[in-house]
Parts: structure tokens; sequence; C-alpha cells
């Protein structure tokens, strides 16, 4: 789970770096496409309003804090309310839910990239590989 911890700070920071980007007009430097830039500011740059990168964070902020519950605790549950009970349920299956959740969103995006937008942002290539490799390690 320490390599989870340290993909996912990683997966922060290139987040960080494209949305730091994106908020200031700064181009992105691409290497194996033409326009980066293209590829993040276009209208699949947000889902429900948000920028994909603060959804990225959030993501990753999640999957630090996950990681490190699973390290620290012997069989970590969360409780959560439900009405008027408690659903309880093991972090280790939240995390699958949440890491399964991000490597699908990372999927559709790279098709987006692939046939729709026709352009490969590299930056978010990385983000979905770091997502496809946290996912197989929380899955198996």
């Amino acid at each position: 789970m320490i390599f989870v911890i340290v993909l996912s700070v990683v997966g922060a920071a290139i987040s960080a770096y494209i949305l730091s980007h994106k908020l200031e007009n700064k181009t992105l430097a691409c290497f194996i496409g033409e326009d980066c830039d293209r590829v993040v500011k276009s209208r699949y740059g947000r889902l429900f309003g948000f920028p994909n990168e603060i959804l990225g964070i959030a993501y990753y902020v999640v999957a630090i804090g996950l990681a490190a519950a699973h390290i620290t605790f012997d069989q970590p549950y969360i409780a959560v309310p439900f009405g008027d009970s408690i659903i309880g349920a093991s972090l280790a299956a939240v995390f699958r839910i949440i890491s399964g959740a991000a490597l699908f969103m990372s999927a559709a995006l790279a098709g987006i990239q692939y046939f729709i937008l026709k352009e490969w942002c590299e930056l978010c290539l990385i983000t979905a590989g770091i997502n496809l490799v946290v996912w197989g390690i929380v899955f198996f």
C-alpha cells in the first residue's frame, strides 16, 4: 500500500500541474500529441461542473487516506449513516469501488482523446496509467 501512496502523490502532483496551467492559461508541454491544451481545455475537461483535475486530486487524496488506513489498521471498516441505521463496509471494498470508478473515468477520457478529439495529453495518460496500477494493487 505504500506504493499506492507514492503513486497517488504523483497523480495528485500531475493533476495539480495540469490544473495550474489550465487556470493560468499557460500552454502545456506536449510530446506525443500536437495540442495537449485542446484536450484539457475541451468541453470534456469538466464533469458535473468540476474540472477533471480537481476530481483527480480529490481521488488521490482519498486514495492516500484509504491506503494509510489500510496500513494502520488490521481490519479497517467504515461506518456510514443511512437513514436510521448504520451501514458498515470494509475500507478495502470502498477502495475497490472508488479505484474502479477512477479507472472507468480514465478509460472513458482516453477514449474521448482517441475517438473524438484525436489528440493526446500524455500527462493525462500517465494519470490513467497510475489509476490502472492503483486499481490492480487494490483489487488483487
